[in-house]
């Protein structure tokens, strides 16, 4: 029994490997990838203008691909797939007038509905040949997407991007800046990545001001630093000296005016979320420095009225007048919105540092670290190198420290051994302590001994600057 077994196991891993083969010559044959396995993608028709401009790209990036995505994976009952049917009609007549768009999209429709397991490396490329091509039109759009198995399923979850700022770094480094511009309620884990070298460095602006807002904030005013948290205060003189050469004077003094109400507001956040432990399920997610909107408003007094006579409230009658009051003041701050996106724009630049160095350095398994103890493993080498890279830059170095120090309690494993390697060699007492003068030079000089010596990380002075990522009414629009 154990040798039929075995002979079967043995047939069975051969005829897998006979398939992958052919299935890699298949992709190379139709031009998909290349003779290293990487892919490629040409356009089966020539590009139309004309049909282009018939395509509401914003509309198929932010709607109708994601839309139509959610609902397949999620189709479960007969009205569950009339709906999905609905929104691939509504996405099939989106792309019709490009028959590359048309093409793509047929075929993902085509074995996403059918069998998405089984075609699960076809769908990655697919969706992959659909950014290619948007890329190459010019136009600024980007789909991520990611497939999920559970048992039997696969759910695949489609994000909407809009491209706000892109460059090349002196080295050669694609850069985009994007902001999420579908309705999923999909929070991305990361504030930038890279998801294949040849797709640059992707800095998502959404999670680099939910980052910005909590801890660059309300380090710009001196008054806050004792209601900071211990492992940042020690940075903030000096972040608040990169702001300086980095943030417009009349935006830095709008932003040090109306950082205390942030921190209130991070404050009563705090309070909310530490009562988690004797039972209050209430969560502030996102703090409302843009006012609160009438659904949040509604649940503040569903909170307040649950909890009136509860030792482990919700919220206490105090806290709601806090978030309000703080909230309300921050919505009507005059200038405050250009204010945040030049802020934004240099946090960006610290976190597309980091994401360049991961480009440059390309797959995790080829960055050598001769200097690294034995058993760090690759994510630790390659975190490692681009956490000292963005230490090691002048103008983001303190603000990347920060960022490393402001964290600990999102990271773990290899990324947490990564940025305790990092903060040390940059600032060797720590998380809290004062790093003093010389950090961009210690950064540097761990740099040159654990990865040899290499060229620093030179993005375009400026870039990407004040980043259009609030709202503009038609007048504000029509005047810039």
């Amino acid at each position: 029994m154990r040798r039929g077994v075995s002979i079967a196991s043995m047939l069975l891993a051969m005829a897998c490997l006979v398939g992958a083969r052919f299935e890699w010559i298949d992709a190379w044959y139709r031009g998909e990838i290349d003779l290293r396995g990487r892919p490629r993608f040409e356009p089966w028709f020539p590009i139309d203008r004309d049909a282009l401009a018939r395509v509401d790209l914003e509309r198929v990036h932010a709607i109708a691909i994601p839309e139509w995505i959610e609902r397949t994976s999620e189709a479960r009952t007969r009205d569950d797939r009339r709906r999905a049917e609905l929104a691939w009609l509504e996405l099939r007549d989106a792309v019709a007038p490009d028959r590359n768009l048309a093409r793509i999209w047929g075929e993902l429709h085509e074995r996403m509905t059918l069998s998405p397991i089984a075609s699960a490396r076809r769908i990655d490329w697919l969706l992959w040949a659909h950014d290619r091509y948007v890329d190459r039109i010019g136009a600024p759009y980007r789909i991520e997407a990611s497939m999920h198995v559970r048992g039997r399923r696969a759910h695949v979850v489609a994000l909407g991007y809009r491209v706000l700022a892109e460059t090349r770094s002196a080295e050669g480094a694609r850069v985009r800046v994007m902001r999420r511009i579908d309705r999923s309620r999909v929070v991305e884990g990361w504030l930038g990545h890279t998801p294949r070298e040849d797709d640059g460095a992707l800095v998502v602006a959404d999670r680099v001001l939910h980052f910005a807002v909590r801890h660059v904030w309300p380090a710009l005013n001196p008054a806050l630093d004792g209601r900071r948290p211990a492992a940042e205060r020690g940075l903030l003189p000096w972040v608040r000296e990169e702001a300086e050469d980095a943030i417009p004077s009349e935006h830095l003094a709008l932003l040090r005016e109306t950082a205390e109400d942030e921190q209130v507001l991070i404050e009563v956040a705090h309070a909310i979320r530490s009562r988690h432990a004797c039972g209050s399920r209430f969560q502030v997610f996102d703090l409302p420095y843009k006012g609160l909107s009438i659904s949040s408003h509604q649940a503040l007094r569903r909170a307040l009225f649950a909890s009136r006579f509860s030792r482990c409230p919700d919220i206490t009658v105090s806290e709601a007048a806090l978030l309000v009051g703080a909230s309300e003041r921050l919505r009507s701050t005059e200038g405050l919105d250009p204010a945040l996106e030049s802020m934004l724009g240099w946090v960006a630049r610290s976190v597309a540092v980091h994401e360049a160095r991961h480009v440059l350095d390309g797959p995790s398994d080829d960055v050598a670290c001769a200097a690294c103890d034995p058993l760090a493993t690759r994510t630790v080498r390659a975190e490692l190198s681009a956490y000292l890279t963005a230490m090691a830059t002048p103008g983001v170095g303190y603000l990347a420290t920060l960022h490393a120090c402001a964290t600990p309690e999102h990271t773990r494993g290899d990324h947490a051994r990564a940025i305790d390697l990092a903060v040390h060699a940059a600032a060797p007492g720590g998380c809290g302590e004062d790093p003093g003068l010389g950090l961009y030079a210690r950064a540097h000089a761990a740099e040159e001994r654990l990865f040899g010596e290499r060229a620093p990380i030179t993005l375009p002075e400026g870039f990407p600057g004040a980043l259009a990522f609030f709202p503009r009414s038609r007048a504000a629009v029509a005047e810039q």
